[in-house]
């Protein structure tokens, strides 16, 4: 077990939590028969930009474990001078700026949510034109139980800009108090 000076210094370092190694995170290490040996992930290259392609998605992924390794405090730092208003114990939330009228509002960070959604009411203020999805979505709270509202049916593509850079989203349409939130696909 490490101290809490220990888990500082290895997360300032960049170290597993496990072994020490500056090479990967913990993550990496198998969850059942407690082994020290870390496990990982052998791809087969078709060609150079196969092998390009394989080494980014090892790099995001890489990136996902430490960002989700971060104290609170470091993960404001990362997104640079927050307000005030926008970060609190429980919550995150950044400045972006939706759809091509350039409407600012605040998204929340939610690890746990798998994809990015938009509420119904802030859709329908800003008549942002619906899509209905192939097939509906039984959206799940962290604990199992069925989100209030039932059954996802629509969804809404629009631009999101974050720091200058604009890129085109899908977000789902749900009944959410949050104007945005932005989950771990996104992440």
């Amino acid at each position: 077990r490490l101290t809490e000076a220990q888990q500082e210094q290895y997360k300032k370092e960049g170290h597993c939590f496990i072994c020490g190694s500056k090479e990967h995170l913990a993550i990496v290490h198998k969850t059942k028969g407690n082994t020290k040996k870390p496990f990982t992930k052998v791809h087969k290259a078709k060609d150079d930009e196969d092998l390009k392609s394989k080494e980014e998605e090892s790099d995001k992924d890489k990136e996902e474990e430490m960002f989700k390794q971060l104290t609170l405090n470091e993960r404001v730092e990362i997104f640079g001078e927050l307000e005030g208003d926008l970060v609190n114990e429980q919550s995150l939330f950044i400045p972006v700026i939706i759809g091509w009228q350039d409407i600012e509002t605040k998204a929340l960070i939610d690890s746990g949510c798998m994809g990015k959604i938009m509420s119904n009411k802030f859709a329908r203020e800003h008549k942002f034109p619906t899509h209905r999805l192939p097939k509906s979505i039984i959206a799940r709270m962290a604990d199992g139980t069925i989100m209030k509202g039932g059954l996802i049916t629509h969804c809404v593509y629009a631009k999101m800009k974050i720091k200058g850079k604009a890129k085109l989203h899908r977000f789902v349409l749900a009944n959410v108090e949050d104007d945005v939130i932005l989950g771990y696909d996104w992440l």
